[in-house]
């Protein structure tokens, strides 16, 4: 689900190193449309 959020260009994605291992650390575009899609998923 995360990846089509970000394919869909809700999501930003950044892969970062932390002690020898991949962490990936997810932000918000565009709240209003995350919200409302948080809403559709719920109901």
């Amino acid at each position: 689900m995360l990846h089509s959020m970000e394919s869909d260009g809700l999501l930003v994605i950044v892969d970062r190193n932390v002690e020898g291992k991949i962490r990936k650390y997810y932000s918000t575009e565009d709240r209003k449309k995350v919200y409302e899609l948080f809403k559709e998923i719920i109901n």
